[in-house]
């Protein structure tokens, strides 16, 4: 089954990769690479899907770290940042 229609495109990425700057540049536990891991939360928000359905693939994270994450960065506010600027650029695309 294909999954490219759940996945960021290179564009989406590049909008909003630097709100995980933060977390990059702290210390403390090892930091996955952020991408899989926003692929894997817009998974389950865009499909209604439980975490044990995400794919079990390189683009996306697992679970239990999809998870961890969606909580961490609705605690700390960025995903709704996150959602601004990606629909922000949907509409910029639309237009065009």
């Amino acid at each position: 089954m294909s999954y490219k229609k759940d996945i960021l495109t290179d564009c989406q990425w590049n909008v909003i990769s630097h709100f995980f700057d933060y977390y990059k540049n702290r210390k403390g536990r090892k930091c996955h690479q952020f991408r899989p891991i926003i692929n894997s939360i817009i998974f389950v928000l865009k499909n209604s899907t439980k975490w044990d359905m995400i794919p079990n693939t390189p683009d996306f994270a697992p679970r239990s770290t999809a998870h961890r994450w969606l909580t961490k960065l609705e605690q700390d506010g960025i995903l709704k940042h996150i959602q601004i600027e990606l629909l922000k650029t949907a509409y910029k695309n639309k237009k065009n």
